[in-house]
């Protein structure tokens, strides 16, 4: 069938490189495809649309004009007249166009196809806005939602240039006594805040249309309600500056954001989203003045409170979405709102207690009741952020019954922010958290055994390393179990890879943290790190090539640790004695690895950390060291460290620091 040839085509088109550098094939091949979008058969036209689309992506250099003057009207008579799929398919194809051109690399010839075809193309697409779906809770992506995703695309590609074409649409719309026009014009307002680079133009822009943003946030329909919302909070988001008058922009939408949190729960979510990028950003409104005062967020902390309590917040991410909004609060609260912060602790505390004697008849009640004890112990973590230490201090003991509570639960979801809040509170007490370790060790070091949660098992190898740095000697006791735990896990094939670099720099915590008594566990971790730093990857693959470069850096990490751990009680030398392979000490196996890393695509990070690592060894060993650091086994790596550069072109300030302090431990040690 002709659908069945269509779809093969479209299979084969990334085989099709050759073909289209022959100016015969290439017409055969574009004249089979437009042709197919004329069908009578609307399977045969959507295909064939998106088969205009792979095209666009593959071959981009190939499309000429002549192609892009037949493309145009083929796909606006699609979007005008055709049915919904292939309608939205026609869409995806300047989608598609604007992702290519955003996406081309220094060097590519851009043909700039969309700024040539917007101003006749973006009358169309802001039309097809009007045909947005009237119920909010029908997610189904739809041809309105296309229209907007490409106007949004088309105002990242063509940047201040679609202003002047979307502003007479909205000007003309925005107060329409037809809701369907009201909100298109809202919604192709909100899609080009993103885009445009001009600040100062775009904040008169932006100003002007304030007002009537903040009206239609009390509109009598709900979907120009959320969109409304929607764009509100990009306008928080990427012109903060444009609320610039507390009492005529700022007071004025927070009151109707109160509002709006009691809508429907899609916008009451957007709504929630508004208040989070105001908190986000609120240093850059108002002129930089501290106006986000008690008399503002006191409200709107109890608003959103009772948000989270609603019977359908289980809707649009309600309940998620208005804990971000506190959290966000926390993290940026001014000074004089920490009262606020105090009895929000309270409530947080109270929340958790009472969830732990929640009745659940069924696995999705235990699934919502884990969610929300997570989001609950996230807000915690901010406000432990976001204190002093002295407060923090205070609700220390509580915070840990709570955790503790919620770990012994074993849900994955709790679990993984419950370890995370601890390694927070551990940042903020210091070694007056080696009270708790009894109690957490254990759940930590199952955390570390459990390979088949990955998250949980990261977070309490994150959570271990923050102890170390907290209580620092006094990990000690416990360090016998954690390096047999992280040798084993290690070696565990069914572990996932993304947890093993961290789990390597732990090694390097704990030797910073207990020092000398670290030569205990040298044997055994300098062989796993030597095995480890042989590790090697497909450098045509640039997922294993990332990856390499984090088990790299923490490999790096883990070595650093050892060796200035060991030097902090004189130990370095050590090092010397270890046997990592037949005729191979661990200094001599980190000079292996030391050469293997220019051949390997190191990313500057890696770069640097090496080479920090060789003035450490240099410095900290000495002499005995220079058979080892030699210019073959640290020339090359010193060299490529030295042409890292900043984004603009110049030399890193960092690398050329640690060049220089390698260069000179080097030649200490060889006098």
């Amino acid at each position: 069938t002709r659908l069945a040839a269509v779809k093969a085509l479209q299979n084969s088109l990334d085989f099709c490189s050759e073909n289209f550098t022959r100016e015969v094939e290439r017409n055969m091949l574009m004249t089979v495809v437009c042709e197919a979008t004329q069908s009578t058969d609307a399977n045969v036209r959507a295909a064939s649309f998106e088969c205009v689309c792979k095209v666009a992506e593959l071959y981009y250099e190939h499309l000429s004009q002549s192609y892009m003057d037949a493309i145009y009207p083929m796909t606006v008579n699609a979007i005008n007249a055709d049915n919904e799929e292939v309608a939205m398919m026609a869409v995806e194809f300047w989608s598609t166009l604007c992702e290519v051109e955003m996406n081309l690399e220094e060097g590519d010839t851009n043909f700039e196809y969309v700024a040539k075809v917007m101003p006749h193309l973006m009358p169309t697409l802001l039309t097809t806005l009007e045909k947005q779906n009237e119920d909010l809770d029908d997610e189904d992506w739809n041809l309105a939602a296309s229209a907007a995703s490409a106007i949004g695309l088309i105002a990242n590609t063509v940047e201040d240039k679609v202003v002047d074409l979307v502003l007479p649409y909205v000007s003309g719309n925005a107060a329409s006594p037809d809701w369907r026009k009201r909100e298109a014009a809202i919604m192709a307002f909100g899609q080009i805040l993103d885009g445009p680079q001009n600040e100062v133009a775009m904040a008169q822009v932006v100003q002007q249309a304030l007002e009537l943003l903040v009206n239609s946030l009390v509109d009598a329909q709900d979907v120009v309600k959320d969109t409304a919302a929607w764009t509100l909070g990009r306008i928080a988001e990427f012109h903060p500056g444009s609320l610039a008058d507390l009492n005529t922009q700022i007071v004025p939408l927070l009151q109707n954001i109160m509002i709006s949190l009691d809508g429907c729960p899609k916008v009451s979510s957007s709504s929630c989203a508004v208040i989070h990028h105001m908190a986000e950003n609120r240093t850059m409104m108002a002129g930089g003045a501290e106006w986000f005062g008690p008399q503002f967020m006191g409200p709107m902390v109890e608003k959103l409170k009772g948000v989270t309590d609603r019977p359908d917040w289980q809707e649009h991410n309600l309940r998620s979405s208005a804990f971000e909004a506190l959290s966000m609060l926390v993290e940026n609260h001014q000074k004089d709102c920490l009262p606020i912060v105090m009895e929000l602790t309270k409530w947080v505390f109270e929340k958790l207690q009472a969830s732990m004697s929640t009745q659940c008849l069924s696995e999705d009640d235990w699934n919502q009741l884990r969610q929300y004890q997570g989001m609950l112990i996230a807000l915690l973590h901010y406000i432990i952020m976001e204190t002093s230490t002295e407060y923090v201090l205070t609700i220390a003991d509580p915070t840990m019954q709570c955790l503790l509570q919620i770990i012994s639960a074993k849900s994955s979801v709790a679990t993984e922010e419950a370890f995370l809040a601890a390694g927070k509170l551990m940042d903020k007490i210091e070694d007056q958290f080696a009270r708790y370790l009894d109690s957490l060790m254990p759940f930590l070091i199952a955390g570390v055994q459990n390979s088949a949660e990955f998250q949980i098992c990261s977070a309490a190898v994150g959570c271990i390393g923050d102890l170390c740095r907290s209580v620092e000697k006094k990990i000690y006791p416990y360090c016998d179990t954690i390096v047999q735990c992280l040798l084993q896990a290690l070696e565990n094939s069914s572990l996932k890879r993304d947890v093993k670099p961290p789990m390597l720099s732990l090694f390097g915590d704990m030797a910073l943290a207990i020092g000398g008594e670290f030569q205990r566990y040298l044997q055994p971790t300098m062989i796993m790190l030597y095995q480890a730093s042989k590790t090697s990857v497909d450098l045509e693959n640039q997922d294993m090539v990332d990856y390499m470069n984090e088990l790299y850096e923490g490999i790096i990490e883990a070595y650093t640790g050892i060796v200035n751990g060991l030097a902090d009680d004189n130990c370095s030398q050590l090092l010397l004695g270890v046997q990592v392979a037949e005729n191979m000490n661990s200094v001599g196996g980190m000079c292996e690895f030391f050469a293997l890393i220019p051949r390997c695509a190191p990313e500057d990070e890696v770069l640097r950390g090496a080479v920090g690592l060789v003035g450490d060894l240099a410095k900290n060993i000495g002499k005995p060291s220079t058979p080892f650091l030699t210019a073959q086994s640290v020339g090359p790596l010193l060299e490529m460290c030295s042409k890292v550069v900043d984004e603009d072109g110049s030399p890193d300030r960092k690398a050329q620091e640690m060049v220089h302090f390698a260069q000179k431990e080097l030649m200490t040690a060889n006098r």
